[in-house]
């Protein structure tokens, strides 16, 4: 089955009332990306009173000038069809992303405005990556600073320059396939205390164990 790593840049949080800037696309089977896309949309092309929240420009490094000169949004939507019609020939796509549920509300809002459908090139499961930092982080195993991908990217070591569709989204893939490693090596991490640096292979004089993902039981008398 092939999958599709999808990451948008918007106007704000709320798609019936704001729009998308930027969309980017990987198609990825058995593990490898055999294709992608990224496109720039003038949102107001497509919904006319289309509320840019200055926050989210910012968040974007766009201007208000700049995305009124990107590309027209029905020009816009058809190549993401002719690219997606590529790779639905014999089945649909599974989505993947992160908080990938926040995209996928945009982009049906998309298509809907442009009389296409969603569910033409999409089927109804979802691989969200968000939701497996939680899950390991709920399973003791790590400690994020947050469940941004930002953080996430940062504690796996990949590079990220974040809130750019594509960067986000080649980020997301391999933060995946990371994890995906993490769990079948049976949770094998690097563990290291905070406060006086043994690790697993390398435990304190007389011993000790683990109370905290980096935290030893010698070291807690020490901490406030």
């Amino acid at each position: 089955m092939k999958i599709a790593y999808i990451d948008t840049e918007t106007t704000g949080l709320d798609a019936k009332k704001h729009g998308i800037v930027q969309l980017a696309c990987l198609i990825v089977e058995d593990h490898k990306i055999i294709d992608e896309i990224d496109l720039l949309i003038d949102p107001f092309s497509y919904k006319e009173n289309c509320v840019c929240d200055d926050k989210a420009l910012e968040i974007n490094g766009r201007t208000l000038e700049e995305i009124e000169h990107f590309p027209n949004s029905d020009d816009q939507l058809q190549k993401f069809v002719d690219f997606l019609s590529n790779h639905t020939v014999e089945d649909k796509l599974q989505v993947s992303g992160y908080n990938v549920d926040f995209d996928i509300g945009f982009i049906k809002d998309w298509f809907s405005s442009c009389d296409g459908k969603f569910s033409d090139f999409f089927n109804y499961k979802t691989l969200d990556v968000l939701s497996l930092v939680r899950h390991i982080e709920y399973m003791d195993i790590t400690d994020f600073d947050s469940h941004s991908l930002s953080d996430a990217c940062a504690y796996f070591e990949i590079p990220l320059i974040a809130h750019d569709a594509l960067n986000d989204i080649k980020a997301t893939y391999r933060l995946h396939e990371e994890i995906i490693s993490f769990l079948s090596s049976g949770f094998s991490i690097d563990r290291r205390c905070r406060v006086c640096g043994c690790t697993d292979d390398h435990a304190c004089i007389g011993g000790c164990y683990w109370v905290e993902i980096d935290l030893c039981c010698n070291c807690t008398g020490g901490i406030e």
